[in-house]
C-alpha cells in the first residue's frame, strides 16, 4: 500500500500534464511568424531566380530581386500555380485511393489490395509510355484503345490469379459494412473504372516532365525521357501506396503519408529540375509579368535606341532621343522592363535561353505603352 500510495503521489510531479498543441504555437509565435517571413523571402528569390534561369537572362534577377513589394506578390503568384499543380498532380493518387476506398471491408484487406491495384495501375502507365516510344504515329484513338485494353487485362488477370487482391473483393463485395451484399464482379467493373481514371489521369506528370524536357531529341535520350516520365506517373502515387499499406493508427498513416508526399516532389523535382521553370512561367503570365499582346511603346532610353537593329526591330522615330517600337514584355517586375521583338512573340519556353538575348533590356518609365 505504501508503495502504491508513493506511486500515485509521485506521478503528477513526474508527469505533468503537458500543454496543447495550440498554446505551444502561441507561446513561440513571433519565433514561427520570423521564420515563416524568412521561408517566403528565400522562397521568392527562390522562384523569381527560376524564372530569370528559365527565360535565360539571370541578369536580371539581382535589379528585380530589390523590388520587396513586387516580391510579395509574385510570391503568392507562385504559390498559386504550385497549389494548382499540386492538384493537379494529385488527381491521379485520389483516384486511386478511391479505388482502394471500394475494398471497405477492413484495412487489412486494403493493406493486402494495394500492390496488386498499383501493378495494374503501372502496367497501364508502361503501356502508354512504351507506346509513345515505339509507336509514335499511333493516333490518340488508338493509343486509348491499347491502355484501355491493357489495363482490362491486368485487373482481370490479377483478379484470377492473385488472392491478395480476389479475396479483399469477394469480402467486400459479400460482406460490406454499410448496405447490402452486391456482386464481385460489380464491384470489379466499378475498381477496373477507377484504376482506368487513374491511368488517364497519370498522363498529367508525364506531360510535365515531357515540356520541361531541354535535352536534344536522339533516340537515347527519347528513350531516358519516356522512362523518367513513367517514373514520374509512378511517384505520384506513392503518398497513396504508403498510406494503405503503413500499420498503425490514422495519424501515423497520415504522417507517413505526408512525409512521402514532400519526399516525391523532392525526387520528381530531381528527375525534372525544369518543371520549376513551368511554374514560374505560368505565374508570370497569370500576374502580368509576361505579355505575349504585341504592343506599341515610345522608347526613349538613349543607351538602347542607339543599339537596336533596325531588321530585327519596326522603328518608327518620333523625334530627336526617341522612337516607336512594337514589342512584347518578357520580364516586367518593377522597375526592370524586357521587351522582346514580335518575331519572337511564339517562342516556346525551352527555346528562349537560346533568343532571349535579342529582347532589350530598359526601364518601365523609359518605355510607354501607346494606346491602341
Amino acid at each position: 500500500m505504501t508503495a502504491i500510495s508513493a506511486t500515485a503521489q509521485g506521478t503528477p510531479a513526474s508527469d505533468p500534464s503537458p500543454k496543447s498543441k495550440l498554446e505551444r504555437v502561441l507561446a513561440h509565435w513571433g519565433a514561427i511568424a520570423w521564420l515563416l517571413s524568412l521561408f517566403g523571402l528565400l522562397a521568392g528569390f527562390a522562384s523569381l531566380f527560376c524564372y530569370t534561369h528559365a527565360i535565360g537572362r539571370i541578369d536580371l534577377f539581382q535589379a528585380a530581386a530589390a523590388n520587396q513589394s513586387m516580391l510579395l506578390v509574385w510570391l503568392a503568384w507562385v504559390g498559386l500555380m504550385s497549389v494548382a499543380f499540386m492538384l493537379i498532380m494529385a488527381s491521379a493518387a485520389v483516384l486511386l485511393a478511391l479505388a482502394v476506398s471500394m475494398l471497405n471491408t477492413h484495412h487489412r484487406l486494403q493493406r493486402r489490395a494495394i500492390n496488386s491495384l498499383l501493378f495494374i495501375v503501372s502496367a497501364g502507365y508502361a503501356c502508354f509510355g512504351g507506346l509513345i516510344l515505339w509507336a509514335s504515329d499511333w493516333g490518340v484513338e488508338w493509343v486509348a484503345v491499347a491502355v484501355f485494353l491493357v489495363t482490362a487485362l491486368a485487373t482481370t488477370l490479377f483478379y484470377f490469379l492473385n488472392p491478395n487482391l480476389h479475396i479483399p473483393v469477394v469480402l467486400s463485395a459479400l460482406r460490406p459494412k454499410k448496405g447490402k451484399a452486391a456482386s464481385p464482379w460489380a464491384l470489379l467493373f466499378f475498381l477496373f473504372l477507377a484504376l482506368l481514371g487513374t491511368v488517364v489521369a497519370g498522363v498529367f506528370p508525364a506531360q510535365m516532365v515531357l515540356m520541361a524536357y531541354r535535352g536534344e531529341d536522339t533516340p537515347d535520350a527519347v528513350g531516358q525521357l519516356m522512362l523518367i516520365a513513367v517514373l514520374s506517373m509512378i511517384l505520384a502515387l506513392l503518398p497513396v501506396w504508403v498510406f494503405y499499406k503503413a500499420r498503425g493508427d490514422l495519424a501515423r498513416r497520415w504522417q507517413l503519408c505526408v512525409a512521402s508526399l514532400v519526399a516525391a516532389l523532392m525526387v520528381y523535382l530531381v528527375l525534372s529540375p525544369a518543371t520549376l521553370g513551368i511554374i514560374t512561367y505560368a505565374a508570370a503570365s497569370s500576374m502580368g509579368m509576361r505579355d505575349n499582346q504585341v504592343r506599341a511603346y515610345m522608347l526613349t532610353d538613349k543607351h538602347v535606341l542607339g543599339e537596336l537593329d533596325s531588321s530585327e526591330w519596326s522603328l518608327e522615330a518620333r523625334q530627336k532621343g526617341s522612337a516607336r517600337i512594337e514589342a512584347f514584355k518578357l520580364f516586367g517586375f518593377g522597375n526592370v522592363l524586357l521587351l522582346c521583338p514580335e518575331s519572337l512573340v511564339k517562342t516556346e519556353l525551352k527555346h528562349w535561353p537560346q533568343r532571349s538575348a535579342r529582347c532589350l533590356l530598359t526601364s518601365a518609365t523609359l518605355a510607354r505603352v501607346l494606346p491602341q
